[in-house]
């Protein structure tokens, strides 16, 4: 009898041991399972905190650059001068604005006032600053093409400013009768011509009319 219940006892003991480590393993296998989600979580946060970091800086360049520009409107000269106002996107969404105004206008005679020729300049409210970044666009009105030299935007490339102007002039030219822009590609440029073909042709729709040489610049053109 003595010996039946020290068995059971045993079976009992054993029983309870292989529950015990059952548990145990689970429990473990619940806290690296617990903690792997934790680990994903906070690397979820991490992302989210950089990618909100990153909305609050370009949500904060495109405030300073309404501010600057209401800035300007308040200019009695700038007010008086013919502009064309376009709001575009970078690839990175920060809200810019293109201003194309008209000055030094010069009339074919004084007494039709008539207007035969213009100059069209660009001002860009873009990466918190104001960037002038072409020169003057020279207008024929008895022309239907028109001409850049280049886009100059010093340390501010590689964000979409760029295409942005291209996209603002694409808008404009034509209420001036222009069908036709034409960029010329400087021969300085001609270690990084590449990169150059690809921001007139891929992003731009323009067409390479002759390649940048050493020696001499190359042609870009579009059909607007």
């Amino acid at each position: 009898m003595l010996k039946n219940i020290i068995l059971i006892i045993m079976f009992i003991t054993i029983c309870a041991l292989l529950i015990m480590r059952k548990i145990n393993r689970r429990k473990k296998d619940l806290n690296i399972r617990t903690n792997e989600s934790i680990e994903s979580l906070v690397q979820n946060l991490r992302e989210k905190i950089i990618y909100e970091e990153c909305q609050n800086e370009i949500n904060g360049k495109s405030i300073n650059n309404y501010k600057n520009l209401i800035i300007d409107l308040s200019d009695d000269k700038f007010i008086k001068l013919k502009k064309h106002i376009h709001f575009e996107n970078t690839r990175q969404g920060e809200c810019i604005i293109v201003v194309l105004y008209e000055n030094d206008i010069r009339y074919k005679d004084l007494e039709s006032k008539e207007i035969g020729s213009l100059k069209l300049s660009c001002i860009v409210y873009g990466d918190n600053g104001r960037l002038s970044p072409i020169t003057d666009l020279y207008i024929n009105l008895d022309s239907n093409k028109v001409s850049i030299a280049d886009i100059n935007l010093d340390n501010h490339t590689g964000i979409g400013i760029g295409t942005c102007i291209i996209n603002s002039l694409s808008k404009t030219l034509p209420q001036y009768g222009i069908k036709y822009i034409s960029a010329g590609l400087s021969s300085k440029d001609y270690k990084v011509r590449e990169k150059l073909y690809k921001f007139y042709k891929d992003y731009n729709g323009f067409e390479i009319i002759s390649e940048i040489r050493e020696n001499s610049w190359g042609l870009a053109k579009k059909k607007l």
